[in-house]
């Protein structure tokens, strides 16, 4: 699993020029073969690999998490692109803070 895109770089023009790039994630002897073409965040794993392992997720979610497998919309496709969710979380410092807390 990729875990993010590169950061803005000097090398940021040749990166676009390269053409449209996206995270990896895949499992190796899942019990399905399939590719999945769905905009996500991998917030979206965590529910996506418990389903893998045969756990039953209500609607798909966990926490900020939907199943990739899911029909439930994620953040991404709730708030219609990356920029808007990543506003969401620079902006508001209270979530940004509950989120980094670790165990309470």
């Amino acid at each position: 699993m990729s875990d993010h895109l590169a950061r803005q770089t000097s090398h940021e023009d040749q990166l676009r020029a390269a053409g449209e790039r996206s995270n990896l994630f895949f499992v190796l002897n899942g019990p399905e073969a399939g590719e999945v073409e769905r905009v996500s965040t991998p917030l979206d794993i965590y529910p996506t690999l418990l389903e893998i392992l045969g756990y039953t997720i209500r609607d798909g979610r966990v926490n900020f998490g939907v199943s990739l497998n899911s029909d439930t919309l994620n953040l991404i496709e709730n708030f219609a692109g990356s920029g808007q969710v990543s506003a969401l979380f620079r902006l508001n410092h209270a979530l940004g803070a509950f989120l980094w807390a670790g165990e309470r």
